[in-house]
C-alpha cells in the first residue's frame, strides 16, 4: 500500500510533532526544517490535504514522508510506515523521563544518567543556520564535536541548538538555547524563555565541563555554557561554567576542591561582576580566589583577547578580622 492511497491526518501529524503553525488559506505554514537558513518569519508551507510541502525561500520541497524523516533525522522508510500507522511518536518524552527520575531523587535516590532524545538531531553540515549561529557564538566545527551539540527541528526545543550537560562522566541532561530572536519566537508568547532545560533537571547539582578540570592548578569560573567553549578555545582550557550566578550548596561543595579560582563575571547590565561577588562571599575561607574585570559590556563569551584580562587578574585578599586584646580592652572600659 502506498502513503498516498492512505489518508494522513497533516495537521495530527503537526501536533504531534509539536511543530508550531498557522493555517493559511489551503496550507498550514511552518518554519522551514531544510536546516539552510533561519527561518524567522515561517514559509514553509505544507498542503492541508495531502501533505506536499515547499519553502519558497530554500526551495526544499517534497511528501509528508520527507518532512517527517526530516524533522526527526529517521528514513523516509519508517516515516513512510510511522504516517501509515498514525504513530509519529516523536513528542518530547523526555521532559516525563527526567520529571520521573526527579521524583527519585527528591527521595534520597542516586543520579541516573540520561540518554538524549532522537529527535535531538548531530548537526550535518547542511544545517547551515545552526552552524551559522554558532559560528557567530565563536563555537568552532570542532567543538561541535568535542561538546556534542545538536539541533532540533520538533517539540519544545524546536529551533534550539542542544548542548549535553555532562557531569561524572555521564550526560545528565542538556541546555537548550535559542536560534531566534525573542520578536520572532511567536509560538511561545509570554513563556519565551532563551534557554531551556528539561523539567524535573536541577541544573544547580552540576557545574558545566568539571570532569575536565585540572584541580591542582588555575580554574577559570564562568557563567556560561558558551562563556566556557569561548575561553577554552583561546587556550584556557581549565574552565568551568556555573549556569549563572545563584551558586547553590551543591556547586558550592564541587568548588571547594579547587585550590584556586579565577572568577571572570559577565560585566553586560551595568557591569555588577555578580559572579565574583557570590564566589568570594561562599568560597573565601576555602580557596585562593582572584577576578578578572572586563570592559563594560562584554561578558567572556564575547571577547576576543580573554588573555590578556586574564594576566591582569586581581587577588582577593580578606579583611583579617580584629580581635581585641587585654590592653584593647582596657582601654574601652576608661
Amino acid at each position: 500500500m502506498f502513503l498516498s492511497e492512505v489518508r494522513i491526518d497533516v495537521e495530527k501529524t503537526l501536533t504531534v510533532l509539536q511543530i508550531p503553525y498557522k493555517h493559511v488559506g489551503s496550507n498550514f505554514v511552518v518554519r522551514c526544517i531544510s536546516g539552510s537558513h533561519v527561518d524567522n518569519n515561517p514559509s514553509l508551507q505544507i498542503d492541508v490535504m495531502t501533505g506536499v510541502f515547499n519553502c519558497p525561500v530554500c526551495h526544499f520541497k517534497g511528501n509528508l514522508s520527507k518532512f517527517v524523516a526530516t524533522s526527526l533525522d529517521i528514513s523516509t522508510v519508517e516515516a513512510a510506515d510511522r504516517l501509515k500507522t498514525q504513530k509519529v511518536d516523536v513528542v518530547d518524552l523526555c521532559d516525563a523521563i527526567l520529571r520521573a527520575k526527579q521524583a527519585i531523587r527528591d527521595v534520597g535516590a542516586s543520579d541516573e544518567p540520561f540518554k538524549l532524545p532522537s529527535h535531538f538531531q548531530k548537526i550535518k553540515p547542511h544545517h547551515k543556520s545552526f552552524i551559522d549561529y554558532l559560528q557567530e557564538r565563536k563555537v568552532s566545527w570542532q567543538m561541535i564535536l568535542d561538546y556534542d551539540i545538536r539541533c532540533c527541528f520538533v517539540g519544545r526545543y524546536n529551533y534550539r541548538v542542544v548542548i549535553p550537560i555532562i557531569f561524572g562522566r555521564k550526560c545528565r541532561g542538556f541546555i537548550a538555547r535559542d536560534i531566534l530572536k525573542k520578536v520572532d519566537r511567536y509560538e511561545r508568547g509570554d513563556d519565551y524563555r532563551k534557554y531551556l532545560y528539561p523539567s524535573g533537571m536541577y541544573v544547580g547539582n552540576y557545574i558545566f565541563n568539571y570532569d575536565n578540570l585540572d584541580k591542582t592548578k588555575d580554574v577559570y569560573v564562568v557563567e556560561g555554557v558558551f562563556d566556557v567553549i569561548n575561553v577554552v578555545r583561546q587556550g584556557f582550557i581549565n574552565c568551568c561554567g556555573m549556569f549563572g550566578t545563584a551558586i547553590t550548596d551543591r556547586q558550592t561543595d564541587l568548588l571547594k576542591s579547587l585550590s584556586s579560582l579565577v572568577v571572570i563575571s559577565d560585566q553586560d547590565d551595568g557591569g555588577s561582576g555578580m559572579l565574583a561577588k557570590k564566589v568570594i562571599d561562599r568560597l573565601q575561607n576555602n580557596c585562593k580566589i582572584s577576578y578578572v574585570t572586563l570592559p563594560i559590556g562584554m561578558d567572556p563569551g564575547s571577547c576576543d583577547d580573554i588573555g590578556t584580562y586574564i594576566r591582569g587578574k586581581v587577588e582577593y585578599k580578606p579583611i583579617p578580622k580584629y580581635t581585641l586584646n587585654d590592653t584593647d580592652i582596657g582601654i574601652i572600659k576608661k
